[in-house]
């Protein structure tokens, strides 16, 4: 969704919406609910959009859009709903994008933005419809993004990007695409960033950033990376959220926010500048060695123990979802350990394995092949 001037603008997979028969795209007012005569009409879906002055920006699977043919990216007429000239031709789907000054951010699973080589994410100029020269190269799949100043801040299911390694979280330069000294690495997928008076908000399908605990919710100083104190401890996935001047908004599959009920949406105040205190790498009990990449159908999870601990060790989706149990708080002594892990019948993508003993935890991704 993205919203101006008493219209809220919304993309997905639908056919009707505010009373109103609507492919993919529609605008609403956002007092009556009810669907304006703007219509553009996607072929596919819209995963993700974004206002510039006068145009809205359109990403997903679509194949066309405003009248015109376009692939994974258009541009469409704030007023008559019709396809600009504009025409970037990324090859594959897109998944995030945002506006800035004169260029857009793009991310999702394309290897090209028309005829120039961009990995995962790139920047199109929004007059020539080109990939600029902005070229941070990621390794997989970027979901979102916010700019701050010189900063463009990057989320996704990604290891490397800007020339470092960097945990599905990084703040790249906007100028050279080369990622900056800031790290907080990320266990699982981000799938939002927001930043509000110099802070740093992130969510997504994690368990920690920054060597933190922190479940799916979480603030970072934007300079260091050190993860703040706030904590408002959602019990699901948070697939979106926005910020205001008071208050950050977060939606996604949770039912509480900490203690409070809150329904898939819930409104939590700002952070504020205090950090939390780093857990140690050094010190954990439980390391992991590597897991099976990519997988088809066995591989193994191999993993020491600095000390006996009863242990976790389980596998999630891209979603969050438990997927299977391969150890349920098991005494384990201390060394290394090996265990099979059978992916059969599994949906072909990515899954994590998180470890926890010992009040510490470690994630590894798993990609399954079919």
């Amino acid at each position: 969704m993205a919203v101006r001037a008493g219209t809220v603008y919304v993309g997905g997979l639908f056919s009707v919406v505010g009373g109103q028969p609507r492919a993919g795209i529609a605008a609403i007012d956002s007092v009556t609910g009810v669907a304006s005569a703007w219509n553009p009409g996607v072929e596919g879906f819209v995963e993700t959009l974004a206002l510039g002055d006068t145009t809205v920006y359109v990403g997903g699977a679509i194949g066309s859009v405003g009248g015109q043919p376009r692939g994974f990216l258009a541009e469409v007429d704030i007023n008559t709903g019709l396809a600009t000239g504009w025409d970037p031709q990324p090859n594959d789907f897109v998944t995030g994008l945002t506006v800035s000054r004169d260029v857009v951010y793009v991310g999702g699973l394309f290897g090209s933005v028309g005829t120039s080589r961009r990995s995962y994410l790139g920047a199109v100029d929004r007059s020539s419809g080109l990939a600029t020269a902005w070229d941070p190269e990621a390794d997989d799949v970027v979901n979102c993004f916010a700019v701050d100043d010189t900063t463009v801040y990057v989320g996704g299911y990604f290891n490397d990007v800007g020339g470092q390694p960097r945990d599905a979280f990084a703040a790249v330069s906007a100028r050279t695409g080369v990622a900056t000294a800031l790290v907080a690495n990320v266990d699982q997928q981000v799938k939002e960033i927001a930043v509000r008076q110099g802070i740093v908000y992130v969510g997504g399908a994690f368990r920690s950033i920054g060597g933190v605990p922190r479940f799916c919710l979480a603030a970072l100083e934007p300079t260091s990376g050190h993860v703040l104190d706030w904590n408002p401890d959602p019990d699901g996935v948070v697939w979106g959220m926005t910020a205001d001047e008071d208050r950050v908004y977060p939606v996604g599959a949770f039912v509480r926010l900490g203690a409070t009920p809150a329904g898939g949406q819930g409104a939590v105040s700002l952070a504020t500048s205090r950090q939390a205190p780093p857990q140690s790498a050094s010190s954990s009990p439980l390391q992991f060695i590597g897991v099976t990449n990519p997988c088809h159908t066995t591989g193994v999870v191999h993993f020491v123990l600095k000390e006996s601990a009863a242990v976790d060790l389980v596998v999630f989706d891209m979603q969050g979802r438990r997927v299977k149990t391969l150890l349920s708080h098991v005494q384990q002594a201390a060394g290394e350990h090996e265990l099979p892990i059978d992916t059969t019948g599994w949906e072909p993508g990515c899954y994590f394995c998180q470890l926890t003993g010992s009040n510490s935890i470690s994630t590894r991704k798993l990609v399954v092949l079919p």
